[in-house]
């Protein structure tokens, strides 16, 4: 899944732009073809449309999120063609469809061969996963397949490698950073935030042992900044803490309208 070009890419240029002469951009340059090491007249940058759903995978995550349909695949040849009765080269061959995965799910069979995914056409296995790709769990996309001389329409509910349809969260309830600061936290309600004249904040709903309650700030503080960093959910307040090191400073407000600042250490 690479765009080729003859843009004049050398070693240090991967992740800079490639653009197009209206000045768009359309991907992150990331290899060249070369013997010598230096630019010999091909380069490859990853396509626009992906590094768009990593970035915002990686925003609302905390980690990419990949989907799968559950099949073991194979570009079809001339012996495959053969083997099923197919006319002409095309589409994707399924060896097997995966026990209880979404494709077998919806009805996907071994021998199929999986010609479209949504409105894309697909003829190697490279084009399936990168159509593929633009999905994550728990998205629906349509399918089309060649069985016995005819197409058939398929349905799927993508899962992740887990086989859920929820997508997989890097959730800082499971990080140890998280654990040693003894807090569950909420976004703040649209009456909370109008009572008390903020724009966003979360709220310490559990406080038990850890830097928080050592920190001396009490249950129902609403964190409103770190470090000067505006928190307006739960997504901002994770996102910080994360790339958070040494010291920090709080700044807050509780429920009877008094405004207080902690400083702690992760």
């Amino acid at each position: 899944s690479f765009i080729q070009t003859d843009a004049a890419v050398n070693p240090g240029n991967s992740g800079g732009a490639l653009v197009n002469t209206r000045g768009e951009l359309v991907g992150i340059n990331s290899a060249i073809a070369s013997t010598t090491g230096a630019f010999a007249g091909y380069s490859f940058a990853i396509p626009i449309t992906i590094v768009q759903k990593v970035t915002k995978d990686l925003m609302d995550y905390g980690t990419v999120q990949r989907a799968f349909i559950g099949v073991r695949i194979a570009n079809v040849d001339e012996k495959i063609a053969e083997h099923i009765g197919l006319d002409d080269i095309h589409g994707v061959y399924v060896s097997e469809a995966i026990q209880n995965g979404a494709a077998q799910i919806a009805g996907m069979q071994d021998g199929d061969v999986i010609t479209q995914v949504g409105s894309k056409k697909v003829n190697t296995v490279p084009e399936l996963q990168d159509a593929i790709s633009r999905y994550s769990p728990g998205e629906k996309v349509d399918i089309k397949v060649w069985r016995n001389h005819n197409t058939i329409s398929l349905e799927l509910l993508l899962t992740n490698i887990e086989g859920k349809t929820t997508s997989k969260s890097e959730s800082l309830a499971t990080n140890k950073k998280f654990e040693k600061l003894g807090i569950e936290i909420l976004d703040i309600s649209p009456e909370i935030k109008s009572s008390l004249g903020i724009h966003g904040g979360v709220i310490i709903e559990k406080l038990s042992e850890g830097k928080f309650n050592d920190a001396g700030i009490s249950k129902n503080f609403i964190i409103t900044s770190i470090d000067g960093v505006k928190i307006y959910d739960k997504k901002d307040f994770e996102r910080v803490i994360k790339t958070a090191s040494g010291g920090i400073l709080i700044e807050g407000i509780y429920p009877n309208g008094t405004t207080a600042f902690y400083g702690l250490g992760l």
